[in-house]
């Protein structure tokens, strides 16, 4: 039996899935069909702390390369504070952390929120975040 540090990654974490000793089940190209079928973008402004997520896209990898669950949003005047807004994730094997958005975006470049209850937020307009990707964009560096 593996320790629980490396049952699963971000993505495993972010999905409520389960990984094997080498990766996420869902990393890559799976977590971004994931996203695509079951969750709809939102503006981070917007984010239900405790239901919404966060993927992020930059490095050598297809997007998302990271993601976590947001668990406090702040905006000033309609936009995202980015130091002041944290997600939960697991880092690799690391254990799982809290962070800021500006800390993932520093480790993880930009990044668009998601969620599974667009009722009412899914075609509304706010400020987006400083590193936050247009919600007309495609998920990418």
């Amino acid at each position: 039996m593996y320790a629980p540090q490396f049952r699963y990654w971000c993505h495993g974490y972010t999905f409520d899935g389960i990984a094997n000793q080498w990766s996420s089940p869902f990393s890559g190209l799976a977590a971004r069909a994931i996203l695509a079928d079951e969750w709809h973008k939102i503006c981070c402004a917007l984010a239900t702390p405790g239901e919404d997520i966060v993927a992020f896209a930059g490095g050598p990898v297809p997007p998302p390369n990271h993601s976590g669950k947001i668990i406090a949003v702040t905006s000033i005047n309609g936009k995202l504070d980015e130091m002041a807004t944290y997600d939960e994730a697991k880092r690799g094997v690391d254990p799982l952390g809290v962070y800021t958005f500006l800390e993932e975006v520093a480790e993880y470049g930009r990044y668009r929120c998601y969620t599974q209850k667009p009722e009412g937020r899914k075609d509304m307009c706010c400020e987006l975040g400083d590193h936050e990707l247009p919600l007309d964009s495609l998920l990418r560096p």
